[in-house]
């Protein structure tokens, strides 16, 4: 659920649709930025994009460098190049977590756009006065013109669309822009832990392998069971990611023995056999 700083800048280059995938797959991936067994349908179902765009979207992204595509039979990896916290170093980031990037206002916004908006989040919040950034006028206009390839007045439409999260003002010759805090502080209502947006995608791309259906008690089980062990799995030494593939790997050949129920006691011992062998 996080957008590391550094990556904003690519989303100057997106489409619509390249923008609505990529931060569909930031808010679903691992901390070393892989998103398992990423399906078009999914993806239509939140993003309201047909299975062509979601193809070019994918393609896109790819050819930027924004994405690394990573084929598994008939599935499809996708890793979020840059956006790696594996390191475990949580700093210098947008928080995607919040009821504002779900909203309509900003999710019809074209790649440019967002750009516009999270690159005036991030001045904000790296600013000293506290979630209010100062830019001269001119520099403004000409650094973001340069930047889009876009003319003034195009630089003028986006400060329009800046209004809808931010206060803007021009006090001598200088924009003040601060980001309103009863549009970005709000939490989304039966807002779902961070972590578990990854493990459902873990565990959506594991039932939908073997074609079994997937409960709502098993995915809550099974989530519970993975935070359960990730402490224990750090303490014995294993990486994130090791940790991750265990995990997928446990469920994998509970679901495979096909009894009539996935047996969570089965995963937990196959996931303590490997910690502690």
């Amino acid at each position: 659920m996080k957008l590391k700083h550094d990556l904003i800048g690519k989303m100057a280059n997106m489409t619509t649709t390249e923008k609505d995938l990529y931060l569909y797959l930031c808010r679903r991936q691992e901390a070393d930025g892989r998103v398992r067994g990423v399906y078009h349908k999914d993806v239509a179902a939140e993003c309201g994009m047909s299975s062509a765009s979601f193809y070019n979207a994918k393609n896109g992204l790819a050819e930027k460098g924004a994405i690394r595509l990573e084929y598994k039979e008939k599935e499809c990896d996708m890793i979020v190049i840059g956006n790696d916290f594996s390191d475990g170093r949580y700093t210098n980031y947008i928080n995607l977590n919040r009821s504002v990037f779900h909203r309509k206002a900003f999710r019809k916004l074209n790649g440019r756009e967002t750009y516009f908006v999270l690159e005036m989040l991030k001045n904000s919040q790296r600013s000293e006065s506290g979630g209010c950034c100062k830019l001269a006028v001119g520099t403004l206009y000409s650094k973001y013109s340069q930047i889009l390839k876009v003319k003034f007045r195009t630089i003028r439409h986006y400060l329009h669309v800046l209004k809808l999260f931010f206060s803007v003002g021009i006090v001598k010759g200088n924009y003040y822009i601060e980001y309103r805090r009863g549009v970005f502080d709000p939490k989304p209502e039966n807002r779902k832990a961070e972590l578990n947006w990854s493990i459902e995608q873990m565990l959506r791309s594991v039932f939908r392998r073997y074609k079994t259906e997937q409960r709502q008690e098993d995915t809550r089980d099974l989530i519970s069971l993975f935070k359960q062990f990730k402490k224990i799995s750090e303490d014995n030494g294993l990486s994130g990611s090791a940790y991750n593939n265990l995990f997928v790997w446990a469920v994998e050949e509970a679901v495979k023995a096909k009894t009539e129920k996935l047996s969570l006691a089965y995963v937990n011992k196959l996931i303590c056999d490997a910690i502690y062998a």
